[in-house]
């Protein structure tokens, strides 16, 4: 399984987080939140903030909709292109 920037983002943030939500809920794991429409449009979103922190990076200026970002480029990361 490839592991893309958005997982490790999820994963370090759930870490922190205690696997809470900001209101005490358990947090499901990346695996559970393909399960849902809801949790892939939250995957989604992380993949756009983790292009966004790797374009920063690189000092790479783009501003766009997570649409643009996310067309721009899939991040994947200890996984094969």
């Amino acid at each position: 399984m490839i592991t893309t920037g958005g997982q490790i983002g999820y994963e370090a943030y759930g870490s922190a987080a205690g696997w809470k939500t900001f209101d005490g809920r358990p947090m499901p794991t990346w695996e559970q939140l393909g399960g849902t429409d809801v949790g892939r449009e939250t995957q989604r979103r992380w993949e756009c903030a983790a292009t966004a922190i790797v374009l920063d990076a690189q000092n790479v200026t783009f501003t766009g909709t997570p649409e643009q970002i996310e067309r721009l480029t899939k991040i994947q990361i200890g996984g094969a292109p």
